[in-house]
């Protein structure tokens, strides 16, 4: 449902369509904006091209007159290089052609065409910066009035929001410990009063459950507070 998601997103926003064409893999570049520790189990993936062929094409976009640009697989693209290597694979890759702005819709792009790709917590970590710089370069990639961790957790694989802000929150530097206690409903903040009492009555005050605390040491003390109520009383 999330990479349905994803991949609905990708054809309302990028609004291209991909041709399929065959490409020497030594003219396909690695994209520096991929997350490169993401490429794993190359071994076993390498042995499954080996067997079955590839079976999904890679994602690239012209880069220069002589080289394209890997914008999605590449765990196939490095187990693919492994078998060419190896005499075990021909060299012409099917590659699906894409139609790319670079900068803010390449990075989304390479996180769409992963989308397929399990997520662990690093991964999640790096995403979630990513497309938060992303959003921060260019608001108009959230749809208007989409809170923006609904909007970033179909990217990170996460059932919903409310999860997704736990990466939200990672990458803003917050933690459990830093969160912003939550006033208790219906629980109204005296603060102010509190504090505008002890300044005028110089005395301990105390406001709780709708009720007013005034302290005072002794007889004298009260008639000096009582006395400051009432200058308080003719400035009124």
């Amino acid at each position: 449902m999330l990479t349905h998601l994803v991949n609905e997103d990708k054809a309302k926003k990028l609004n291209r369509k991909p041709r399929l064409i065959t490409v020497d893999i030594d003219d396909i570049c690695i994209n520096k904006n991929n997350n490169h520790k993401r490429v794993r189990n190359i071994d076993r993936l390498a042995e499954d091209i080996r067997v079955n062929g590839l079976m999904k094409p890679l994602e690239v976009y012209k880069y220069t007159d002589d080289l394209y640009m890997l914008i999605g697989g590449e765990r196939r693209y490095t187990a693919c290089k492994k078998l060419v290597k190896m005499d075990l694979l021909d060299p012409e890759i099917p590659c699906l052609l894409y139609e790319v702005e670079r900068g803010v819709k390449e990075i989304i792009q390479i996180h769409q065409s992963n989308a397929q790709e399990p997520l662990e917590e690093e991964d999640r970590i790096t995403v979630a910066k990513d497309m938060l710089k992303c959003l921060k370069e260019d608001p108009s990639i959230k749809p208007a009035g989409m809170l923006t961790r609904d909007w970033l957790a179909p990217y990170l694989q996460c059932k919903s929001g409310k999860t997704a802000q736990k990466y939200i929150n990672i990458v803003n530097g917050k933690t459990d410990d830093e969160k912003t206690p939550k006033t208790k409903k219906n629980e109204v903040d005296y603060g102010f009063a509190k504090n505008l009492m002890v300044s005028r009555l110089r005395t301990k005050v105390d406001i709780k459950n709708n009720k007013v605390s005034i302290y005072f040491k002794d007889t004298d003390d009260l008639n000096a507070i009582l006395d400051r109520m009432n200058m308080l009383d003719g400035q009124s």
